[in-house]
């Protein structure tokens, strides 16, 4: 399956962005692996009073690629373009987490819902 490396997002309140597949989408093609994070999961977001937002990765179970990944809170479209460059370049999770995300900060989010994928 042809997977669009187009992100988009809504400015809203909260903000919305996303990139890739939806879980629905990826689940009729291949085996997968879902992670979330919640922004209160990470320490900038609980200073931040965030329990609201949330950030979801769907992955490839065989690859460990990124097929989507949808973000809803404060800027998420700024923390979804590490998502965007990696899934352009044909990236797995362990290639992001092999990376420093610095602490703390919203950043942190990525690495915790990739951290949790089963």
């Amino acid at each position: 399956m042809l997977i669009q490396v187009v992100p988009h997002a809504v400015y809203t309140h909260p903000q919305i962005a996303s990139i890739g597949l939806t879980e629905r989408q990826a689940k009729k093609h291949q085996a997968i692996l879902v992670g979330k994070a919640g922004y209160a999961d990470i320490v900038i977001g609980n200073a931040m009073e965030q329990d609201t937002g949330f950030a979801k990765a769907i992955v490839e179970k065989q690859t460990r690629r990124i097929l989507g990944f949808h973000i809803i809170g404060p800027e998420a479209p700024i923390l979804l373009q590490e998502v965007t460059n990696a899934m352009a370049k044909g990236m797995s999770v362990d290639d992001i987490m092999e990376g420093l995300h610095i602490f703390p900060s919203l950043s942190e989010l990525i690495a915790e819902a990739l951290g949790n994928i089963e």
